[in-house]
């Protein structure tokens, strides 16, 4: 949260069924963040969507990957 500022997390997996557990003392320590204005903007979701990791796993490799060396996979031919 210190150099993103990101606008929300999105918990998934098997972690997303104990969320009830540990959304309270998760939420304390949002609370204690220095920084008001990111603190009011941030979020927190679980995902419906079972096979949220490894949508996530490819977001960040395709992100990463230079456009020549994902086209091949990414193509409409």
């Amino acid at each position: 949260m210190f150099s993103l500022a990101p606008d929300a997390a999105i918990i998934g997996g098997s972690i997303s069924s104990g969320f009830d557990l540990f959304k309270q003392s998760m939420n304390e320590s949002i609370s204690r963040f220095p920084f008001e204005k990111v603190k009011s903007n941030f979020k927190v979701e679980c995902s419906q969507n079972h096979d949220i990791a490894i949508m996530g796993a490819g977001a960040l490799y395709f992100d990463s990957c230079p456009a020549f060396a994902c086209k091949p996979f990414f193509s409409n031919k």
